[in-house]
């Protein structure tokens, strides 16, 4: 297997290799990931560069993560066929299906009716069968609520992009769609995810408004955040914005 300073170098790559919007993140070039997927740690893997990073994760990473996460093992992706057969390989507990492409750092948006070109209710009960509970990452939109209970699926996944925009303006007035489709996903049935520039600034305030959230996805904050606070103080502190509203 990777040594535990080869898995966390890889880590390290990989985050600093994203994407970041976060202001005070470092932002790693592609000649950069390159140097240091070069490296004397990396030796095990040649042929790791920023062209076939999310390749050796999947391959390497997410199934070592399988076997030692203790909470819910969440997988993330666009429901290619690629992306299946990594489902069908590792049955995580969760499987949330976003609308962008393999080629896209991160998600921007939920998915639209228009962006629906495969057969989703097919590919629902495919992984369902497996075991895993299916998350549509969705806009904070009733219609498209009302769709994604059609499908079957077992929760929804806010986008909260537009809610973080908005919060430093005026945060009654960001969350205000959010609850109300929070609210109504509860009542139909639906679990309620929330993911996209939550931070700790404004997750304590999301939680309190939508205390019955099931789990927010926070990636590129907490890596940021960490890097001024290590990682053990910053996860302690989004733990805190959440655990006072468990239910």
């Amino acid at each position: 297997g990777l040594g535990d300073v080869y898995k966390r170098q890889v880590v390290k790559l990989l985050n600093r290799s994203a994407a970041c919007s976060m202001p005070r993140a470092c932002s790693c070039s592609r000649w950069e990931a390159w140097r240091w997927a070069r490296t004397p740690w990396a030796a095990a893997a040649p042929a790791l560069d920023p062209d076939n990073v999310r390749g050796f994760w999947k391959q390497h990473i997410l199934p070592a993560a399988a076997s030692i996460v203790k909470t819910d093992f969440n997988i993330e992706g666009y429901p290619d066929k690629r992306f299946l057969k990594i489902i069908n390989d590792i049955v995580p507990d969760q499987v949330t299906l976003v609308p962008d492409p393999p080629e896209v750092l991160t998600s921007n948006r939920g998915w639209k009716k228009s962006d629906i070109k495969i057969d989703l209710k097919k590919i629902i009960k495919h992984i369902q069968s497996l075991g895993s509970k299916v998350v549509i990452f969705i806009d904070p939109e009733k219609e498209m609520l009302e769709y994604i209970k059609e499908m079957g699926a077992d929760r929804v996944e806010l986008y909260t992009g537009t809610y973080a925009s908005e919060y430093v303006k005026n945060r009654e007035e960001s969350i205000r769609d959010y609850v109300k489709v929070s609210n109504y996903a509860k009542e139909i049935g639906i679990g309620v995810n929330a993911g996209h520039d939550l931070d700790l600034n404004n997750l304590k305030y999301l939680k309190e408004s939508i205390p019955f959230i099931y789990e927010v996805s926070i990636g590129h904050a907490l890596i940021c955040d960490a890097l001024y606070y290590g990682l053990k103080k910053t996860i302690t502190s989004y733990l805190n914005c959440l655990k006072w509203l468990e239910i």
